[in-house]
């Protein structure tokens, strides 16, 4: 049983790189028409090899709470320090983040289908897609959110912003 799926603006023979183009230009609009948040930072990149080509979102600031505070605090209580915040970043494993947070992403996940058709079987191990791809946060975000729930959770530390999205935390003396 295939998937038979065609986005609403897939085009047949259109290059990858078209494609990434087509899709800055898409989350651009959706921004400005309050779909997806102001402070969104993205990065759309295009890769080619043997088995197809594919087409990547990675959320570099989503520009709005990302976590519950429910969940910041479950994780903070109970997953040990070097785990804290993985599972809950994975792409397809979002429970424990709020609902904007998951909208956004759900909105990504739509305009990078928009332009590509699936007509896999996997039960057959037969895949045929115009591209692959994943919308997913960026490692130094994912990095950067860790350390915002430290120091929530430690207000004894001072944040220093290096820029370039790189932040230090600096523990203070309490006297």
């Amino acid at each position: 049983m295939s998937r038979d799926f065609k986005g609403a603006k897939y085009e047949p023979g259109l290059d990858v790189a078209e494609i990434a183009k087509r899709i800055r230009v898409d989350i651009t609009e959706a921004v400005k028409a309050g779909a997806l948040p102001k402070g969104l930072k993205v990065s759309v990149r295009c890769r080619r090899f043997a088995g197809g080509r594919a087409v990547d979102i990675r959320v570099k600031d989503l520009g709005l709470p990302i976590y519950s505070s429910e969940h910041l605090a479950w994780e903070i209580a109970n997953v040990p320090e070097n785990r804290r915040f993985y599972t809950a970043t994975f792409p397809r494993a979002r429970w424990g983040w709020n609902g904007a947070a998951n909208e956004a992403m759900d909105t990504l996940k739509g305009i990078l289908e928009a332009y590509n058709f699936d007509n896999s079987d996997s039960m057959t191990d037969y895949f045929h897609v115009n591209y692959y791809g994943d919308v997913s946060l960026d490692d130094s975000y994912r990095t950067l959110l860790c350390e915002r729930a430290e120091f929530e959770k430690d207000p004894t530390r001072e944040v220093e912003d290096l820029g370039g999205g790189r932040y230090a935390i600096k523990h203070l003396e309490v006297v």
